[in-house]
């Protein structure tokens, strides 16, 4: 008798244990299917250029026609100074061609903005690092701006009061019209000088409510403006 009753719950805990299983399994079917964005770990939409030139540049602060996904948080910006524009393009280019091999779209950020890679800093304004953020009430299809005036780096967005924006705090904040100098963080300066360009990138981000961690979409090149000649 007692090896019936064995034999019986044995037979309940193998049911349990497949009805468990099924369970788990329509719920990651069901979660997979329904894309919920927190499972993500990066971001697809990101600032997209319209045009720009050797003083400005007009980009839309995403894909026009596509929403911005639910953890997007808003859009950061980073610079970098040469006094060669040649140096400007090496350094577009090898950034390229890391994020063309980038399996998860966003991880190339840290060979932008670290001294591993390109060392690229963000953008000051005031005495904080210059973030856009999504609570700032602009829209996927927001019109945004970068000019140089010949004194000031001016941040625009359509129907807002223009922002002027500095360089990093590690260098003071300095205003983009003072020269910089061999050493300074924000700066790379080769043999032949030539004249001072910025460099401009801008990424998306956001955040993984799962994982807790940041997220990232593809840098977008802004431009390289040509603040001054020698």
């Amino acid at each position: 008798m007692n090896r019936v009753k064995s034999n019986k719950y044995s037979v309940l805990r193998i049911l349990d244990f497949c009805w468990l299983s099924s369970m788990l399994l329509l719920l990651v079917a069901i979660t997979s299917n329904c894309g919920i964005d927190s499972l993500q770990n990066f971001l697809n939409n990101k600032p997209t250029v319209s045009s720009r030139n050797e003083k400005s540049v007009v980009f839309f602060a995403g894909n026009p026609s596509v929403p911005f996904e639910s953890n997007y948080l808003g859009i950061e910006f980073y610079y970098k100074l040469y006094n060669n524009p040649t140096l400007a393009e090496q350094d577009r280019i090898a950034f390229e061609q890391q994020q063309s091999t980038e399996i998860v779209p966003g991880t190339s950020i840290s060979y932008l903005s670290t001294s591993s890679g390109l060392n690229y800093s963000k953008l000051n304004r005031g005495n904080t690092d210059f973030i856009l953020n999504a609570s700032n009430s602009f829209s996927n299809d927001s019109i945004m701006s970068f000019i140089w005036n010949y004194e000031n780096l001016i941040f625009a967005i359509q129907d807002e009061a223009p922002i002027i924006l500095t360089r990093t705090q590690l260098v003071g904040g300095s205003s983009f019209s003072e020269t910089p100098k061999t050493g300074d963080i924000d700066y790379t300066a080769g043999t032949l000088n030539t004249g001072i360009v910025l460099q401009l990138y801008a990424v998306s981000n956001g955040f993984n409510f799962t994982t807790f961690n940041a997220i990232y979409s593809k840098a977008e090149y802004l431009a390289t403006i040509h603040l001054s000649a020698y």
